[in-house]
């Protein structure tokens, strides 16, 4: 019983490490394609379907081709807003009072994505996030499901946080997420950047789990 334990362990630690490796390929092609636009901030419905890619999920955005485009217009001029506060920056170069301030920039673009005016189906709180990490790779950090159970920031167990299998009001746990990873890759130097402790807590964390099995 044992053996056939560990080997599906492997099977599983496998299809994550593989999972990961193709996020790293659709974020790689990604930035390929908006380097070669004049302007990459200017949003297009394709570059939500990068972001639905990356994310590897089910969401379906609603909407025609031209209504998309014409929503993600605040979007793109917050990312444009974003880049002339932080441009070139990493989150390990920022002060205290720079991080801050992203967070509310973050903060604002979850409002963006839940105002009537600019509100587009299939496009929640954490394809959000991901496509301002996309933009932005060791700038913004990630929030979906799986780093904040694997980081212990929500207990999977706690069947009052979730609605089916989401987490609710996921941007609640922006601030405590961020800051996480702010002492974890400025203060202690434990990750180099944003991509690597986002690795840890995609994969690591679930090879500990299942070692203890």
């Amino acid at each position: 019983m044992a053996g056939q334990s560990i080997d599906k362990s492997s099977e599983v630690l496998q299809r994550d490490v593989d999972k990961w490796k193709s996020a790293e390929d659709t974020l790689t092609n990604y930035r390929n394609y908006i380097s070669r636009r004049d302007d990459p901030f200017a949003l297009h419905y394709i570059d939500l379907l990068f972001v639905s890619n990356y994310k590897g999920g089910n969401s379906i955005i609603g909407g025609t081709e031209q209504e998309v485009n014409q929503t993600l217009t605040g979007h793109s001029k917050h990312l444009r807003l974003i880049n002339s506060r932080f441009h070139g920056k990493s989150l390990q170069n920022l002060s205290e009072d720079e991080f801050q301030e992203l967070n509310k920039l973050m903060y604002k673009a979850f409002e963006i994505c839940k105002d009537s005016n600019s509100f587009i189906k299939g496009f929640g709180i954490a394809y959000c996030a991901a496509l301002y990490h996309m933009q932005f790779p060791i700038l913004i950090p990630l929030i979906d499901r799986r780093v904040l159970i694997n980081s212990g920031i929500v207990d999977s167990n706690n069947k009052k946080l979730f609605a089916g299998t989401q987490v609710k009001h996921m941007e609640s746990y922006y601030q405590e997420l961020t800051a996480r990873i702010y002492q974890d890759v400025k203060v202690t130097g434990q990750f180099e950047d944003i991509r690597a402790w986002d690795r840890y807590y995609f994969i690591q964390n679930l090879t500990r789990k299942l070692n203890e099995l």
